[in-house]
């Protein structure tokens, strides 16, 4: 999001001369900023993630806590990002693979103290039973309310993946994500060639080179869920 408004606005005010360095941008060739992973073609380089990785991913690891997980509960909010509608075209995907199914609960509020009141209403009312997992989508709403929707799945002990490590460390059970800090130490590479006198277009789009599994045992052990051999020994951080 952040590299199309800065390569729209640069090129609106004609300062193709600033070097832009993207460090997380999905599919920056679909998405019409860079001609190629090779060649930009522009005043853009940086780092590529995989969207529809993550979120398959996502979905594998919450059917390695439990194969019998069919309903996919997610917030579905009207006011979102472009990052919601990707994720969101990710998880359909990957549903219909794993031969899952999407519960939305939807939220028509824009981000503010209004949609906390109507996402405290809409967690309230989902029982015990109405879905078998949790999936956090990004999005403003769903960033401004995720420890309303931490609680409600400790409530309901279900488990859950979240979008990054800090909501795990406020009580979510577990978050997949590329390593921001790997990702950043990736791109002062990128953002040093340029310093150097390297155009942009000169240096070829990375891919984000390692990703991050985050368990809380505490919150395993409060809802019930024991996590598998299998995720604990990959995780990057336990929280106890």
């Amino acid at each position: 999001v952040a590299a199309k408004a800065a390569f729209e606005v640069t090129n609106r005010k004609q300062r193709t001369d600033i070097p832009i360095v993207f460090i997380h941008a999905d599919s920056p060739v679909e998405n019409g900023i860079i001609q190629s992973y090779r060649y930009s073609g522009n005043h853009l380089t940086g780092i590529a993630v995989d969207i529809s990785e993550i979120t398959e991913k996502k979905l594998e690891f919450l059917l390695t806590i439990n194969p019998e997980i069919k309903r996919i509960g997610i917030l579905d909010a009207e006011h979102i990002s472009d990052a919601t509608v990707r994720v969101k075209d990710a998880l359909m995907s990957g549903i219909e693979k794993f031969n899952m199914t999407i519960v939305k609960y939807p939220v028509k509020s824009k981000a503010g103290p209004a949609a906390v009141e109507e996402v405290k209403k809409v967690t309230n009312a989902i029982k015990k039973g109405d879905i078998d997992a949790f999936f956090q989508m990004p999005g403003p709403v769903s960033g401004l309310t995720e420890g309303i929707l931490i609680e409600m799945t400790k409530r309901l002990k279900l488990p859950s993946v979240w979008l990054v490590a800090t909501q795990v460390e406020q009580g979510g059970l577990f978050s997949y994500a590329r390593d921001l800090r790997a990702m950043g130490e990736q791109s002062a590479s990128i953002v040093d060639q340029v310093l150097r006198g390297i155009q942009p277009q000169e240096i070829p789009i990375s891919f984000a080179e390692k990703s991050q599994l985050v368990l809380n045992l505490k919150t395993a052990k409060e809802i019930g869920i024991t996590f598998p051999t299998s995720m604990f020994d990959i995780a990057e951080h336990r929280i106890e």
